[in-house]
C-alpha cells in the first residue's frame, strides 16, 4: 500500500527532476533494501558467534 503510493504520489516531492520510471525503481530498489536487511538482522540473534549465513548442523 504504501510503496504503490510512494510510486504514484511522492515523486514530485522526494525528487521532482526524476521521471517515473527512474522513481519507480528507485522505490522498489529501497523497498527490496529493506526487507534484505530486514531478513539479515532478523537472523542475527538466534547466531551464537554473530555470523550470519554458519548454520551449526
Amino acid at each position: 500500500m504504501y510503496p504503490d503510493q510512494t510510486i504514484r504520489c511522492g515523486r514530485d516531492e522526494l525528487l521532482p527532476g526524476l521521471r517515473r520510471p527512474g522513481h519507480t525503481v528507485r522505490v522498489l530498489a529501497a523497498l527490496a533494501a529493506g526487507v534484505v536487511s530486514w531478513v539479515l538482522l532478523k537472523g542475527l540473534p538466534n547466531e551464537p558467534s554473530g555470523q550470519i549465513g554458519h548454520r551449526r548442523r
